[in-house]
């Protein structure tokens, strides 16, 4: 058996395993093993990270060991990361397959991450499932594709409907899919993540909703509460930021 040494941490609830880069290719296969209730540890993902002083390399893989250049909430969890190691807070940049990104320390505990491109490419789409015309978002300014329905699903129109349209033919690549809707003056969002399921929140999935209402609804967005917790978002060099508080949840040995 080979031990793997593992960080479990998450942000608003999205678990991921940190695991040694220089152990992608005997892990890579086991993935959706190591990751499962049963026979691993749960987690949403897993993040593949080299440390270098302040700076980091990192590679995501899906659940389902599916990659994904991007993972916002990864990026938070990095800043988490670096504190737990290191006993120290500062600003890190961070190497992502959809290019270098800053992690930021806020004086409230939180950590910022410079997640997505201020840009404006979202255009409007329909998709037919069933002979039923749903109307919504697309974007894949985050690094991954976002499908977002302004509307609030009930458990069962969620759960029939969320993976059918992450897998649509209309997405190459399937989409991750936002549920988005108004309550009490707050935006909540329920989300489905292609090569995981449902999960407790995305930070790109987020970021994609800023891009949203910033450029097609004039609106601006200060937070944003999914099922996990809150994001607060910030705009710094030209990008949409986000904070959160990231938690390590333990640290040991898988063995595969």
């Amino acid at each position: 058996m080979i031990p793997i040494p593992y960080i479990k941490l998450h942000t608003n609830k999205n678990d991921f395993l940190f695991v040694p880069v220089s152990l992608l290719q005997i892990v890579k296969a086991y993935i959706p093993r190591i990751t499962s209730n049963h026979e691993g540890i749960h987690a949403d993902g897993v993040v593949f990270y080299e440390r270098t002083n302040e700076e980091f390399t990192i590679k995501y893989y899906n659940k389902d060991a599916s990659h994904a250049s991007m993972c916002g909430n990864s990026l938070i969890s990095t800043g988490g990361l670096y504190e737990f190691v290191k006993h120290e807070r500062e600003i890190l940049k961070v190497k992502t397959e959809s290019g270098e990104r800053e992690v930021i320390p806020f004086e409230d505990g939180t950590w910022g991450a410079l997640v997505t491109p201020l840009e404006d490419r979202i255009k409007k789409m329909q998709i037919v499932i069933e002979d039923r015309v749903y109307t919504g978002f697309f974007t894949e300014v985050p690094g991954n594709p976002h499908f977002i329905i302004e509307e609030k699903p009930e458990d069962a129109l969620f759960s029939y409907l969320a993976p059918r349209i992450s897998r649509h033919k209309n997405f190459e690549n399937g989409t991750n899919v936002e549920f988005v809707y108004e309550e009490n003056g707050k935006l909540y969002v329920r989300v489905y993540e292609r090569g995981v399921g449902e999960t407790m929140s995305c930070a790109t999935g987020a970021t994609a909703i800023y891009i949203l209402y910033k450029f097609v609804k004039f609106k601006e967005l200060k937070e944003i509460f999914f099922r996990g917790g809150k994001y607060t978002f910030f705009e710094k060099n030209g990008f949409v930021g986000l904070k959160a508080r990231p938690q390590v949840v333990s640290r040991g040995m898988l063995f595969i």
